[in-house]
């Protein structure tokens, strides 16, 4: 005896159906595929824009634009994001040494109690990642030790 319409019909769809879900595992790979190299791409380009805006920073510090400079360096720090104990290390780590020009500048203006918290996160990153000994974190704990009285030194790169 050979199928029923029903049975038969009943194979066609399970036939459309798998072949429905297959095409869907293509098209969601084909998606996530795409979705990361876009995230890659925008991932270098908020790159880019954070060192050119700390560089613009540092340019104009050093034409005494220091309040320029401040907006430049905090514009560089929100091409990272909030940075914070759960962020990655890297970007912890990229932060640090705009964190130490922000803090630059506003000792530059006479704002040592805005710049304290910004060396002083620098520093806890440096320690952190990089270890006590490490020279960018001796680097750190000297701004540090600047918002109480000093010169201030040169600016950092990104």
């Amino acid at each position: 005896a050979g199928k029923s319409e029903e049975v038969k019909q009943l194979e066609h769809e399970l036939r459309i159906a798998k072949v429905s879900e297959k095409e869907s595992q293509e098209l969601l790979q084909e998606f996530e595929a795409s979705n990361s190299r876009l995230g890659q791409e925008n991932g270098q380009l908020k790159s880019e824009l954070r060192v050119m805006y700390n560089n613009m920073g540092t340019s104009l510090k050093k034409q005494k634009e220091v309040n320029k400079a401040l907006q430049m360096y905090e514009k560089a720090l929100s091409w990272l994001g909030p940075i914070t104990p759960e962020s990655p290390p890297e970007q912890q780590l990229e932060a640090a040494p705009i964190l130490i020009n922000v803090g630059s500048a506003h000792l530059a203006i006479g704002q040592p109690e805005e710049a304290l918290p910004r060396f002083q996160q620098a520093l806890d990153i440096r320690r952190q990642h990089l270890g006590e000994d490490n020279k960018l974190t001796i680097a750190a704990a000297k701004w540090l030790a600047k918002c109480t009285g000093g010169a201030p030194g040169e600016e950092e790169g990104a």
